[in-house]
C-alpha cells in the first residue's frame, strides 16, 4: 500500500487492521493468514525484500513506485541528550576516596567516586579540603537509555593525616580500586579505573 509514514502511529494501525479485514477471504482464511505471515517472514521482509521472487509483485504499490527499499518507514530515533559532570579521583597511599550512593536512584547502593555536576563545586571542594591536583585528567563516556554522560575525571592527592577528616566531611570511605570493585561499583567507575591506569 506504499504508506510513506510511521506505521506505529495509531491511525495507521487502525487503517492496516481495516485493510487486513477487507482482504481476508471468508473461506480458508487460516491458510491465507499463514501464507501472509510466511510471505512476510521469508520474502517481504522489512530489510532487503526479495521482490523478484514475490507472488504479490504485480499488486505491490511500493514495488510499482520503486519504494520497496525505503519502506516500511521508521521514525528516526532521537539522539539522547548529553550531560557532563566532574569526577574526583582523590588518592592517598594506594587508596581512593569512594562514596556509597543512596539506595534509590541511579546506581543505587553502589560505590562511586565523588561526582559533581558543575565546575564551581569541584573548585570549591578542592580549595576547601586542600586537594592537591595531579597532572592526570581524562574523559570517559557512558551511555544510558535516556542520556549519555560525559565524565571528566580530575585526579587529586591528599596527605595521610587528611584521610579521616575527608571521610567524615564528605561521607565516604577509603578503599583501593580492587576493594571498591569487590563491594560493587557501576561499569562507568570500572572504566575510570581502567583508563586511569592505562
Amino acid at each position: 500500500f506504499a504508506i510513506e509514514d510511521d506505521l506505529s502511529k495509531p491511525q495507521h494501525e487502525r487503517e492496516m487492521w481495516k485493510l487486513a479485514e477487507e482482504l481476508c477471504p471468508t473461506h480458508r482464511n487460516h491458510d491465507y493468514t499463514q501464507a501472509i505471515m510466511d510471505l512476510g517472514a521469508t520474502i517481504c521482509t522489512p530489510k532487503k525484500p526479495l521482490c523478484l521472487y514475490c507472488p504479490m509483485q504485480a499488486h505491490c504499490q511500493a514495488y510499482q513506485q520503486g519504494l520497496e527499499q525505503e519502506l516500511p518507514f521508521k521514525k528516526p530515533k532521537k539522539t539522547p541528550p548529553v550531560k557532563t559532570a566532574d569526577v574526583l579521583i582523590i588518592q592517598c597511599e594506594g587508596e581512593w576516596f569512594w562514596q556509597q550512593r543512596q539506595a534509590h536512584g541511579l546506581w543505587g547502593g553502589l560505590f562511586c567516586l565523588p561526582i559533581l555536576e558543575n565546575e564551581h563545586e569541584r573548585l570549591s571542594i578542592s580549595q576547601q579540603y586542600k586537594l592537591q591536583p595531579q597532572a592526570q585528567t581524562f574523559q570517559i563516556s557512558h551511555s544510558f537509555t535516556h542520556f549519555t554522560w560525559l565524565l571528566n575525571a580530575h585526579a587529586f592527592h591528599v596527605e595521610p593525616d587528611q584521610k579521616e577528616h575527608l571521610a567524615i566531611e564528605l561521607e565516604g570511605q577509603w578503599l583501593s580500586p580492587e576493594q571498591a570493585i569487590a563491594k560493587g561499583v557501576p561499569t562507568a567507575m570500572k572504566k575510570l579505573i581502567s583508563t586511569s591506569r592505562s
